[in-house]
């Protein structure tokens, strides 16, 4: 059975559906030194509403 790509993502942030590529992104949250895991992995908008917020990317 072979299968189709995907087309569509739900955003992690807002629960809407990113209908292609080009509308969304995956970020994450780096740690707070060089050399620490990143976390907080999530597909989401590529626009400020869904993304963390700039006090979280700081």
């Amino acid at each position: 059975m072979k299968l189709q790509p995907l087309a569509q993502w739900k955003c992690d942030a807002c629960g809407q559906i990113i209908a292609s590529p080009e509308a969304g992104w995956v970020e994450w949250m780096a740690g707070p030194t060089p050399g620490t895991k990143a976390h907080g992995f999530r597909i989401v908008h590529n626009s400020n509403r869904c993304q963390y917020p700039s006090s979280a990317r700081a």
